[in-house]
């Protein structure tokens, strides 16, 4: 079985940008990347997004996997990039670590604890960017995602909100997901 990590090492000796799925698609349209700056993607499934920043831009890549068949080791050794396994809500990295985090959904998201956790790893004026899909889809592990329906997408962006990100929308991201952006608040 081939692991994100492999993957990585292949695509990036290759040099090619890979093929992204739709929720890929979408972080790719809306999220503000630059050389110089700190990505982080959450629920990582495939290689895809964070092969696609790393032949555009010299940033730092992280990823978090929540399956250990999704993870080979804790660091990899392709140009840098970090890939770790985290339990629900526990990211392992310091405060204010990120200028852009993206998050996939997940039917077992704990989202308050989630929330807190990404607040806290995203640096002042940083992007948060959550995938969510217009139906309930099933993910490329079988699952049916229905948590990010109409519904919940009002109490996520009054949760965002109360956290301390500001400009918190919905926007069209590619056919069949939408990206929920949310822009984190400088402290005075």
């Amino acid at each position: 079985m081939e692991t994100v990590t492999t993957q990585l090492k292949q695509r990036v000796i290759t040099n090619r940008l890979p093929r992204l799925g739709g929720a890929q698609r979408a972080f790719a349209r809306w999220a503000l990347a630059d050389d110089c700056q700190s990505l982080l993607e959450v629920n990582l499934q495939n290689d895809g997004l964070l092969t696609y920043y790393g032949l555009k831009h010299k940033m730092r890549l992280c990823g978090l996997c929540a399956r250990y068949d999704d993870l080979s080791e804790t660091h990899s050794q392709n140009n840098g990039t970090e890939i770790m396994f985290y339990t629900n809500g526990d990211i392992p990295w310091p405060d204010n670590t990120f200028h852009t985090v993206l998050l996939h959904p997940r039917h077992d998201v704990v989202l308050k604890k989630t929330a807190r956790e990404l607040t806290r790893v995203i640096k002042p004026e940083g992007e948060l960017l959550i995938a969510l899909p217009w139906l309930p889809i099933k993910t490329l592990k079988g699952e049916t995602i229905s948590l990010f329906q109409f519904k919940n997408n009002r109490a996520l962006v009054h949760l965002l909100r109360n956290l301390g990100f500001q400009d918190v929308s919905i926007r069209m991201g590619s056919i069949g997901w939408g990206i929920l952006l949310a822009r984190k608040l400088i402290k005075r």
